[in-house]
């Protein structure tokens, strides 16, 4: 992020979408290329053909559910973190003792 907002158009699914961010243009255009490649592996899987607002709410669960995932993860990696943080204040603390 840069700080300056500007508009960016891009397409997904066939549409049009101007969003105003202060993200880069690059990583606009990424995410909105994953969101359409994400639409379109949900569209491939399904037997039957599905109306884009069905594919926009499976993408959405779909990118929640690994958003959720993600702060998961991060949650375990801080306790684990602060765990060998301490230990290591241990460890010093012993040394400390020895000399």
């Amino acid at each position: 992020m840069n700080g300056e907002r500007k508009s960016v158009a891009v397409t997904i699914y066939g549409n049009q979408y101007n969003l105003v961010s202060d993200e880069s243009y690059e990583s606009l255009t990424t995410v909105a290329m994953l969101v359409e490649s994400t639409m379109k592996e949900i569209e491939s899987k399904m037997h039957n053909t599905t109306n884009q607002t069905t594919l926009a709410v499976l993408t959405s669960i779909k990118f929640a559910h690994a958003l959720r995932s993600l702060q998961s993860e991060t949650e375990t990696t801080l306790t684990i973190q602060e765990s060998l943080v301490k230990q290591i204040e241990q460890a010093v603390n012993i040394i400390d003792s020895l000399v």
